[in-house]
């Protein structure tokens, strides 16, 4: 799962029954990698740890042209212990004749089942109570703040603060929303503190005038506990990104180093140089995380917030190499799980008691956590990957809310749409109220020109009635069956797939064509193929599935 999950599993086929192993790395993961090679014979897999940290930087003169390499090795030492637990999954028919009471199949389907069974009896997850799941699939939407702009005034140019939603903007996005059949809503407020968008680090949080101020902000909190809805701040304690003066935090005191001794900064890819680039500010420390979390606490402890957005803390991992006060991930790792649980009252030295969001979903975030945004749902298309399974959906549906990316920032947004059902994801969508034209002047921000609610507010209405149909009744519900259909095996398995051409019944071996079924017996077929129907003819019942659609069913 795009390095979130750290598993792994093997499926071993041998005579007479197929047998397997699943695994999980269970310290040391912060530096560890998955490893899988293959052969026309022979296949493995197993998992590397990176105990030192190593770098080289290429060294190049001007006036010679010569270039060389230089390499750079951390000082720092690993102390800590690699461990991998393995689990050995026994097929379903040889677990009854040995009399096992608790067995595991070789299915990607029981690996998921097996790693959700322990992270429940961790307690880093629960099964969510239908109770709580009666009032809709839950909707989120992350909406932008203000930005520093350049105008004129009286000839003379100046930088002021423009609202791109204001807290009053977001009282009418909700309220036209519910009016329309929305559900319950979480809004994620970016940009709303500390001079916007670029924002200073939140060791002090100031809510900017522009849009609403302190006053507009209660007001909004007010609001939401009246009507129902969530408000979640977000703020960034791994990074600083301010890029116009004078930040909240030294760098000096509090930020992160490189192995070449420089301050770390965060690199962003751009796509119109095809490299990393710079978007200001620097990489915090995490060796600051319990100065800056007396900071914040102290500095919103008169709002009445109950949910608090970190989002970079459950998707970004940083050493620091500072030479007085190494930090290798794995310490790192630590440091953020000991933030995350002050954050979220889970510690005996919590001053505060949020409902966290965090981006992505690494594996240390997952127990702190009462909202993921941003999950990988896909393959990621590299290299030895033959099939995509929502392997994530199927440890944390029914346990833990989560969504994808935007899904009105998709190229795709059907093939999106299929995705999120596919793993049981909640709808996500990125909109601002007003003047998106200045989120041009902001690089970083630039992909964003088109996230103007007004345009977006119809498709928020349709695609969200859509999911709530399919999904409402799923909630609280895990994962329990997944496929990929296929003519042959499907004839072996007792049902037919196929796709008409000129009125002729034709095969689908690489069909596109999944099957996804809960625990209280509801299910749906989803169509990936853009360019025809799908028939499926399963159990002796006939579904047709429309292309980049889907097909519903009840106890099949």
């Amino acid at each position: 799962e795009q390095a979130t999950l750290p598993v792994f599993g093997m499926k071993i086929k041998e005579k007479p029954y197929d047998s397997g192993f699943f695994a999980v790395i269970e310290s040391a993961d912060a530096v560890a990698s998955i490893t899988s090679a293959h052969s026309t014979v022979n296949h493995s897999i197993y998992p590397t740890f990176k105990l030192s940290a190593a770098d080289s930087l290429t060294m190049s003169s001007t006036s010679t042209g010569v270039e060389g390499t230089l390499n750079v090795k951390g000082n720092g030492v690993f102390t800590d212990k690699c461990t991998v637990r393995y689990f050995i999954l026994t097929p379903e028919n040889l677990a009854t004749e040995k009399g096992v009471t608790k067995a595991y199949d070789t299915s990607y389907v029981d690996m998921a089942r097996c790693y959700r069974e322990y992270l429940t009896a961790k307690g880093d997850i629960d099964k969510i109570k239908l109770a709580e799941t009666r009032e809709g699939t839950k909707i989120f939407l992350e909406v932008f703040g203000s930005i520093k702009v350049e105008k004129k005034v009286a000839t003379f140019p100046v930088t002021v603060n423009e609202a791109l939603t204001s807290f009053e903007d977001i009282k009418t996005i909700q309220a036209e929303l519910s009016s329309l059949g929305v559900g319950p809503m979480n809004f994620i407020l970016t940009g709303f503190a500390n001079e916007g968008l670029s924002a200073k680090y939140p060791t002090k949080v100031k809510w900017m005038n522009s849009v609403g101020g302190k006053k507009g902000f209660d007001e909004l909190l007010a609001d939401a506990e009246a009507k129902g809805y969530e408000i979640s701040p977000n703020f960034d304690f791994a990074y600083s990104t301010y890029i116009f003066g004078s930040d909240n935090i030294n760098y000096r005191k509090h930020g992160g180093k490189s192995l070449d001794k420089r301050f770390s900064m965060k690199l962003t890819y751009d796509p119109a140089w095809q490299m990393l680039a710079y978007i200001g500010g620097i990489v915090i420390s995490p060796n600051s995380y319990d100065y800056a979390y007396s900071k914040f606490a102290a500095s919103v402890e008169k709002h009445d917030i109950k949910n608090l957005a970190v989002a970079t803390l459950g998707s970004d991992l940083n050493s620091d190499f500072n030479e007085d006060n190494f930090t290798y991930r794995t310490t790192s790792a630590l440091k953020t799980m000991d933030l995350l649980a002050k954050l979220s009252g889970k510690a005996e030295s919590s001053k505060t008691n949020y409902k966290l969001l965090v981006e992505k979903g690494n594996a240390y975030s997952i127990a702190y956590a009462e909202y993921i945004t941003k999950a990988p749902l896909d393959s990621s298309r590299v290299a030895n990957e033959s099939e995509a399974v929502p392997f994530l959906g199927m440890v944390l549906h029914g346990s833990v809310v989560f969504t994808g990316e935007a899904l009105n920032m998709e190229g795709d947004d059907d093939y999106a749409f299929l995705k999120a059902l596919e793993n049981g994801a909640n709808l996500y969508f990125t909109v601002a109220y007003d003047n998106v034209e200045y989120l041009k002047t902001l690089w970083d921000y630039s992909k964003f020109y088109s996230i103007r609610y007004e345009l977006w507010k119809d498709f928020i209405v349709e695609k969200y009635a859509a999911y709530n149909k399919i999904m409402d009744s799923k909630q609280g519900y895990y994962i329990t069956e997944h496929e990929i259909l296929n003519s042959s095996y499907g004839r072996e398995e007792g049902y037919t797939l196929y796709r008409l051409e000129n009125g002729v019944e034709k095969d689908l071996e690489n069909s596109r064509v999944v099957r996804v079924e809960y625990e209280n017996g509801e299910g749906y077929f989803l169509n990936y193929n853009a360019d025809y129907d799908v028939t499926v003819v399963y159990n002796g019942k006939v579904f047709n599935i429309p292309a980049l659609g889907y097909a519903t069913y009840n106890n099949l």
